[in-house]
């Protein structure tokens, strides 16, 4: 299949992927593997051209449709090949994948893009939307490929509550338990890249889960870098990782019932190691097409300091 160059429909554009997806999709690296325009799905087209000025009328076609009930899907997704999923989880995505099955492309990525849920023990719980998804999606048969990526490494520095940076106060670094847990994460520029590639991929190559990882971090790293890019030394905030596992368990066995229910818990995955993979794909997605970034380069790119 050296002459495939897949149709690509992409919805969800306007959320924290999709410049990058998009971004990867019209570089010169991945442009050539696709059969252009890229569509979008979206009701509002000029946040993404603003945010990637490569867009152009024959690069990308824009499609209007409602995600919830699926009316207008049907036409964007005629004949393609690909459709790629980056809505978030606060909407359904049962009509999606409903126009999805009716369309029959080739490959499927759902909107995974973080832990490798199975893997997550205990606190699997807090995905139940994710995994709902996938398994309607499989049950319509559609050949389902998720990308786990696990923490995004912009993330890490630049929301407090989340990577503990500048958290609870400026100027300090929270953690829980040992400051040398490992951590997976992958830059959300290169996540857009780790997309592109597994859309032009043979689809007979594709397993059902993409499992990469940019680098690997730890509380301590991730504070080393912050202070390497901006000269500033975080204090510490060392606490027992009693006290985030005990509540994030509780949450993961009790439903999610808020968005701060979901920080607590991704927390607890995250500081009780469960935010790790093999990245046995690493080398799959990117041998000939892109180096992923260290966490320190994105340190430098996100924080200002090149």
């Amino acid at each position: 299949m050296s002459a495939y160059k897949p149709t690509v429909a992409i919805l969800g554009i306007n959320g924290a992927i999709g410049s990058h997806a998009l971004n990867a999709f019209l570089s010169s690296t991945f442009s050539s593997l696709f059969t252009l325009p890229i569509r979008i799905v979206t009701r509002d087209s000029s946040k993404i051209k603003t945010a990637v000025p490569a867009i152009t009328d024959e690069n990308v076609k824009f499609y209007t449709a409602d995600i919830t009930t699926g009316e207008g899907l049907a036409t964007a997704f005629e004949e393609v090949d690909v459709i790629v999923n980056i809505l978030g989880v606060s909407v359904s995505h049962t009509a999606v994948i409903e126009a999805a099955a009716a369309a029959k492309p080739k490959v499927y990525i759902p909107s995974e893009f973080g832990s490798d849920i199975p893997a997550t023990g205990p606190y699997i719980n807090l995905f139940k939307v994710k995994t709902d998804a996938v398994e309607l999606a499989r049950s319509k048969g559609l050949k389902t490929v998720s990308i786990v990526n696990n923490a995004f490494s912009e993330w890490l520095l630049v929301v407090p509550p989340f990577g503990g940076v500048n958290f609870p106060e400026a100027g300090q670094f929270q953690y829980y338990g040992s400051d040398s847990v490992k951590i997976d994460t992958t830059s959300l520029v290169d996540v857009g890249k780790v997309i592109a590639s597994v859309a032009s991929k043979d689809p007979a190559t594709l397993p059902d889960y993409i499992k990469v990882a940019g680098d690997v971090v730890s509380p301590r790293k991730i504070s080393d870098a912050y202070t390497a890019a901006t000269g500033q030394k975080l204090i510490d905030v060392a606490l027992p990782l009693e006290e985030i596992v005990v509540p994030a368990k509780k949450i993961a066995e009790e439903g999610l019932k808020s968005p701060k229910d979901f920080l607590i818990g991704i927390r607890g995955v995250l500081y009780d190691h469960y935010m790790v993979s093999n990245h046995e794909h690493n080398e799959f997605v990117s041998k000939g097409l892109f180096e992923f970034t260290p966490f320190t380069e994105v340190a430098k790119r996100t924080l200002g300091k090149n």
